[in-house]
């Protein structure tokens, strides 16, 4: 007696030539069902499963540092997650120490600005952390459709430099002497007599800072924008896909398809908003903090004690805070552009049909199925684009306001006066 074979259900019934969505999802089983946690197919490279749609280096260095769900290799995953809190807790103590210990009274300001700028490092990393079965789950969905990686040399490419960079400035620090008031930061005050020792502790513990900022907070900058992307690439096909859609194609089975589909979408985003909320908020507070340390250090000290090798330090420190923050917040905007520009076309697809066939009695969907037609990601805070102007506005009057402040301790005439800064700040 044959058996006969279980029907599958297909929530995806498009045209592969329309669409590159891939069919027959739900034919084939889960990863949860296939596998004791979702990566042990991921990160199994004999596995036949595809590995997450994002860039290589991106995905494994969230991976070894524990922002994503446990997998077969747990013994030495665990370890690395290890010890990387075990970097984390130790240069947060000791920023908190140095700072209280070498800082004066009168330098209140930057000393507030190095504590709560470690502090919101940590928070960022114990955000993603808490959700990382969240942020699995998110990849695993973003595996369910077939798409290229977009940009992924470039984005390899910058992991790389955010990993290099920091190497190549510890290397030029301890190139001949040993600055006195960083070896005094970096001992907590106490001396070190031998030469060797001291280049070793500075480069070691500058690399160890690096590695928590700016390399971490980009590396979740950057997941943010691919996540964005990706999404933003979904979106995109089914916005082709409409207008690709004749009147009397556009039929109602035809406009559920999209819905389910676009709902699908909604989950994902519903998803990065949970899990990158908070680490968002922190990571624009520390491009701020890290904006406003930088131009005070260089206001308040002495301009000459700083050598070459330190002011690059903080020059790529800023740079690189407030591109992250600028690329994100770009992305995120676009992305919710998309997602109005789709909900308008769908109903304008809707409703050419209504006046093509002039049937009144056809059914329409309701504009509440459509689900996300914005992105919020800070409570009531949407991404639009006077957003975007405000922290560019405020970026570029903070940057202007500590080169007059630099230019006056130098002694340095600036040619700014008030129209010119009005003028910059405005267009």
């Amino acid at each position: 007696m044959l058996s006969t074979p279980a029907k599958t259900t297909k929530l995806f019934r498009v045209d592969p030539k329309k669409s590159n969505f891939r069919t027959n999802i739900d034919a084939t089983p889960r990863f949860s069902e296939q596998f004791t946690t979702p990566w042990n197919g991921i990160c199994n490279p004999d596995s036949k499963l595809r590995t997450p749609d994002i860039p290589k280096f991106l995905f494994k260095s969230i991976f070894w540092i524990g922002l994503v769900e446990e997998s077969p290799q747990k013994c030495l995953q665990r370890i690395t997650t290890i010890f990387f809190i075990l970097i984390l807790i130790f240069m947060t103590a000791s920023e908190w120490i140095s700072c209280l210990l070498i800082f004066d009274y009168q330098d209140l300001g930057i000393v507030y600005g190095y504590l709560l700028n470690y502090l919101f490092i940590s928070v960022v990393y114990i955000s993603v952390f808490r959700r990382r079965n969240l942020l699995t789950t998110t990849l695993v969905k973003i595996c369910e459709f077939s798409l290229p990686v977009n940009r992924e040399k470039i984005i390899n490419a910058i992991i790389f430099m955010l990993f290099s960079t920091p190497i190549l400035y510890s290397a030029v620090k301890i190139i001949g002497e040993v600055n006195y008031y960083c070896l005094l930061y970096e001992t907590y005050g106490y001396g070190l007599e031998d030469p060797t020792a001291q280049k070793v502790l500075i480069s070691t513990k500058y690399y160890l800072r690096a590695i928590m900022h700016p390399i971490f907070t980009s590396l979740v900058a950057l997941l943010l924008c691919v996540l964005c992307q990706r999404c933003c690439s979904l979106i995109n096909i089914l916005h082709q896909e409409i207008q690709h859609v004749s009147p009397e194609e556009f039929v109602l089975p035809k406009q559920l398809d999209i819905l389910r589909r676009k709902a699908k979408i909604d989950e994902i985003l519903d998803n990065i908003i949970d899990i990158f909320a908070t680490p968002w908020l922190c990571i624009i507070i520390v491009t701020c903090l890290t904006c406003c340390i930088a131009i005070g250090k260089f206001v308040h000290f002495a301009f000459a004690i700083y050598r070459p090798a330190d002011r690059n330090e903080t020059v790529f420190c800023v740079i690189t805070d407030c591109t992250c923050s600028i690329a994100t917040l770009g992305v995120a905007n676009r992305l919710s552009v998309r997602l109005k520009e789709l909900k308008i076309l769908f109903y304008k697809e809707v409703r050419t049909r209504q006046l093509f066939i002039c049937n009144l009695e056809e059914p329409l969907p309701k504009k509440e199925l459509f689900g996300k037609s914005n992105l919020v990601f800070i409570g009531v805070l949407e991404i639009t684009r006077y957003h975007m102007r405000f922290v560019l506005v405020t970026c570029v009057a903070v940057l202007t306001y500590g080169l007059i402040l630099i230019g006056m301790k130098k002694g340095e005439s600036f040619d700014f006066d008030a129209y010119n800064i009005s003028f910059l700040l405005l267009t």
